[in-house]
C-alpha cells in the first residue's frame, strides 16, 4: 500500500503550484531536440500585456543544453498574450525561428525583439496586431522572413524595415493596410518574395517597388484594383511570377511592366478584362498565362506557345485596338519590343521617364528623413543634458554628505586628544553611528 503520508506534502504542493500558474501571469517553458534544433516550446498566461517577467518558469533544460543552445522558439496551446514579453528574446538570444502564431498579441512594441540579433524568421501569422513600433525590428539585422499575415494592422511606420537589408520574404496579406507609405519597402534591396493579397487596395504605386529589382514573386490576388499605372512594374526586372487573380482589372496594357526578361507566369483570373495589348504577349517571355472568368476569354494557357496563347486572346486583341483607335485620351507611348536590337536602350529612357515623375516625392522623403533624424539629435542631447543635470545634483549630494562625514571624523579626534573622560568612548560610538548611517545611503558612482 502506499505511503500516504509521503505523497500527501507532494500533491498538495502540486495542488498550490497548480493554482498560483492558474491566478497569475506566468511564461512556462519546456525543452525537446528534434533534427539536431534545440527548441524552447513556451506556455504565455499574459492576458493584461505585462512586460515585467523575471523568468521564464518550467523543465529543466536537457543534458549539456542552456538558454544559449535554444535555436526555435515557438508556443504551446492555451497560450494567450496582448504583447510579445521581451523576457523571450533577453533569454534565448541565440534563436534563429520565432514562431508566435495565433496568440492574440494586439501590439509589437520597440523593445519586443531586441536580443535576437541572429533570427532568421519572424512568424506571426493570425494574431491581432493593430500596432507595431518603428524600432520593433531595429536589431534584426539577420532577418530574411517576416510573416505578419492576418492581422489587424491598418498602417506601418515608413522606417519600419530600414534595417532589414537582408529579407528576402515578406507577408503582408490578409491586413486592411489602408495606408502603406510610399517608401517603406526602399531599404528591402534582397527581397524576394512579397505577399500583399487581399488587403482591399483599390491603387498600387511605382514607389513601393523602385529598389526591389531582386523580387521574383509579387502577390497582389483579392483586392479591388481597377487600373495599372504605366510603368507600374518597370523595376521589377526579375520579376517572374505576378498574381493578380481575383481585382476588378479593365485593361491590360504592356506599358505596365517595360522590358521584364523573366516574367513567366501571371495570373488574372476572376477580373473584369475586356481588352489585352497583344504586344504584352509579344514582349514578354511567358509561359502560363491564367484568364479563366473574364470578358474577353476564359482560357488558361500553360504550354508557353505563344501562338496557342494567342488564339485564345484574339477577341481581347481587338478589343484594345478598338479602344486604341476611338479613344479621344492619349494612349501611353509605345513599351519596347524584346526582339528589337535597340529594346535595351529604349527600356532605359522609358526607366529614365518612369524616374523623372517620382524626382520630386524621392527629394522631398529625403529631406523629411533628414528632419527626422534631426529630431532624433535634438531628442538625444536633450536627454543627454538631463542625465548630466541629474548626475551633477547627485554629486553635489555625496559631496555634501562626504564634507559631514569629514566633519564628524574631525570632531572624534578633538574628542580624543582633549580628555580621558569615560563618557567619550560613548560620544565616539555615537559618532561612529552616525558615519555608518551616511555612507548606508551614499552610492559609488563610475
Amino acid at each position: 500500500m502506499m505511503n500516504l503520508k509521503f505523497f500527501l506534502p507532494i500533491l498538495i504542493f502540486l495542488i498550490n503550484v497548480s493554482s498560483t500558474l492558474a491566478q497569475s501571469e506566468y511564461i512556462s517553458a519546456n525543452y525537446t531536440l528534434l533534427y539536431d534544433y534545440y527548441y524552447a516550446h513556451l506556455t504565455i498566461n499574459n492576458p493584461n500585456g505585462l512586460n515585467n517577467f523575471n523568468e521564464i518558469i518550467g523543465m529543466d533544460h536537457m543534458i549539456g543544453k542552456s538558454d544559449n543552445d535554444v535555436r526555435v522558439i515557438n508556443r504551446m496551446t492555451k497560450t494567450v498574450s496582448t504583447n510579445i514579453p521581451s523576457i523571450i528574446c533577453q533569454k534565448y538570444k541565440n534563436a534563429i525561428n520565432i514562431d508566435l502564431q495565433l496568440i492574440g498579441f494586439e501590439r509589437i512594441d520597440d523593445y519586443s525583439f531586441n536580443g535576437c540579433k541572429n533570427v532568421t524568421g519572424i512568424y506571426l501569422y493570425g494574431n491581432k496586431i493593430a500596432t507595431i513600433h518603428e524600432k520593433s525590428f531595429a536589431e534584426n539585422f539577420m532577418l530574411q522572413t517576416l510573416s505578419l499575415s492576418n492581422n489587424k494592422l491598418t498602417t506601418l511606420p515608413e522606417n519600419l524595415f530600414v534595417n532589414q537589408q537582408r529579407l528576402e520574404n515578406l507577408q503582408l496579406d490578409g491586413n486592411l493596410l489602408l495606408n502603406i507609405p510610399n517608401y517603406i519597402f526602399r531599404p528591402l534591396i534582397s527581397l524576394k518574395y512579397l505577399y500583399l493579397r487581399n488587403m482591399q487596395l483599390t491603387t498600387i504605386k511605382s514607389e513601393w517597388f523602385e529598389t526591389l529589382g531582386m523580387l521574383k514573386t509579387l502577390d497582389l490576388q483579392s483586392n479591388q484594383i481597377e487600373v495599372l499605372p504605366v510603368y507600374i512594374f518597370i523595376a521589377l526586372e526579375n520579376l517572374a511570377s505576378l498574381y493578380l487573380t481575383s481585382n476588378k482589372l479593365k485593361i491590360i496594357n504592356s506599358n505596365f511592366f517595360g522590358l521584364i526578361h523573366k516574367l513567366t507566369y501571371v495570373d488574372l483570373r476572376s477580373n473584369q478584362i475586356s481588352a489585352i495589348d497583344e504586344k504584352f504577349i509579344d514582349n514578354s517571355p511567358l509561359i502560363t498565362l491564367m484568364m479563366q472568368t473574364n470578358l474577353c476569354s476564359n482560357v488558361n494557357a500553360y504550354n508557353g506557345n505563344k501562338t496557342i496563347i494567342k488564339q485564345g486572346l484574339q477577341v481581347c486583341f481587338d478589343n484594345f485596338e478598338t479602344i486604341k483607335s476611338t479613344t479621344t485620351t492619349t494612349m501611353p507611348p509605345p513599351s519596347c519590343n524584346i526582339a528589337d536590337p535597340t529594346a535595351e536602350l529604349c527600356d532605359i529612357k522609358v526607366k529614365i521617364r518612369a524616374v523623372e515623375g517620382n524626382l520630386t516625392s524621392i527629394v522631398q522623403n529625403a529631406f523629411d528623413l533628414i528632419n527626422y533624424q534631426r529630431d532624433r539629435i535634438t531628442k538625444n542631447e536633450n536627454d543627454i543634458k538631463d542625465l548630466k543635470a541629474t548626475v551633477s545634483q547627485q554629486q553635489i549630494s555625496l559631496d555634501e554628505k562626504d564634507a559631514s562625514i569629514a566633519a564628524i571624523r574631525e570632531e572624534i579626534k578633538q574628542f580624543q586628544s582633549s580628555s580621558n573622560n569615560n563618557d567619550i568612548n560613548a560620544e565616539i560610538q555615537n559618532m561612529q553611528a552616525n558615519i555608518n548611517f551616511l555612507l548606508s545611503r551614499s552610492c559609488t558612482c563610475n
